[in-house]
C-alpha cells in the first residue's frame, strides 16, 4: 500500500469521507477510505495498492479485465486513441497488441511510447481514468497529442451522483482510485490548457438494483427490473441528471484558443 498527496493540486492535506471494504465485487475484505482533499477537494483512495499490487483486487468477472487474466497485473490500459484514420490505441496485453495491428490498428504498451509528434483527432476514455494511479499524466497526454481540432470523450462515475449523495460508499474499491466530480475534471482540463465543450451526467437504473442488493441502499427496487420498470425509473432520474446529480458523467474536451494559437506560433 502506499500513501499519496493529491493528484490535483499537490497538497497532502485531506480529510476522511468514507471507508468500507470491497462490497460489489467482494474481492477483498480490506478496508479502504476515501478522502476530500482540504485544498480542492479532490476525492481519492488513500491509502491505495501500488501500481505492483492493484492487480489482485480485481474480482475474476470484472469488465474491465475479464479477458485476459494478465491484464491484471498494470492498469495502463486506459486510453483508446483514435484518429481519423487509421485507428490507433494504447494496450498492455501483448497478445491484444499483435491482433491489433494483425487487423491494422496502430497500438502502443503506455502512454510514454506513443511518438511525441504523433496527433489524434479524438482521444476516448470510457470509464478508464478512475482506475488509474495518476490523472494529470493522461490529461498532459491529452494536450500534448490532441490535434488542434481535435476533442477527447471522458466518462467516469461522478461522487456528485445521487447515488453517492444516498450513500458515499457505493464505490468500487479499492479498484477506483480516484471519485471525480464535475469541477475536477474542469480544474485538471483547465491546468493543461483544455477547454470543456460539452458535460452532462446520466444514470442507469440498474445501479441503484445492485446497490440495494449489497446492501449499500435499502431495498426498494425490485431483484429483476422489467423493461417497463426501468424506463420509469430513467424518466424519474432525468431532471437529476440535467441538475448534475447523474451517477455518471460524460465530459467533451478539446484544446483551448490559446493553445492551439501557441502550437500555430511555435
Amino acid at each position: 500500500m502506499e500513501y499519496v498527496k493529491c493528484d490535483l493540486c499537490g497538497s497532502e492535506k485531506h480529510e476522511p469521507v468514507a471507508r468500507q471494504t470491497d462490497r460489489l465485487h467482494r474481492a477483498t475484505e480490506e478496508i479502504f477510505t476515501i478522502v476530500r482533499c482540504v485544498e480542492c477537494g479532490l476525492h481519492y483512495t488513500n491509502p491505495r495498492p501500488t501500481l505492483a499490487e492493484i492487480g489482485r483486487y480485481y474480482a475474476a468477472g470484472y469488465a474491465f479485465h475479464a479477458d485476459a487474466p494478465g491484464w491484471r497485473r498494470r492498469l495502463d490500459r486506459t486510453l483508446d486513441v483514435l484518429a481519423k484514420s487509421p485507428l490507433a490505441g494504447v494496450e498492455v496485453s501483448a497478445a491484444a497488441r499483435a491482433a491489433l495491428t494483425t487487423a491494422g490498428i496502430r497500438c502502443w504498451p503506455n502512454l510514454a511510447s506513443v511518438p511525441p509528434e504523433e496527433r489524434f483527432g479524438l482521444i476516448r476514455m470510457n470509464w478508464s481514468l478512475e482506475h488509474v494511479h495518476s490523472p494529470r499524466e493522461y490529461f498532459s497526454f491529452m494536450a500534448r497529442h490532441l490535434s488542434g481540432q481535435g476533442q477527447a470523450i471522458i466518462t467516469v462515475p461522478n461522487y456528485n451522483g445521487l447515488i453517492y449523495r444516498l450513500a458515499p460508499e457505493c464505490v468500487e474499491l479499492p479498484v477506483h482510485l480516484y471519485h471525480f466530480r464535475p469541477e475536477d475534471i474542469v480544474a485538471y482540463a483547465n491546468q493543461y490548457g483544455l477547454s470543456v465543450v460539452e458535460a452532462k451526467t446520466f444514470s442507469y437504473p440498474e445501479m441503484f438494483r445492485a446497490a440495494a442488493e449489497v446492501g449499500l441502499l435499502p431495498p426498494v427496487f425490485p431483484a429483476r427490473q422489467s423493461i417497463g420498470v426501468a424506463i420509469a425509473i430513467r424518466d424519474f432520474l432525468k431532471p437529476l441528471d440535467q441538475l448534475g446529480w447523474g451517477n455518471d458523467m460524460l465530459v467533451v474536451l478539446s484544446k483551448s484558443r490559446r493553445e492551439n494559437q501557441a502550437g500555430r506560433d511555435a
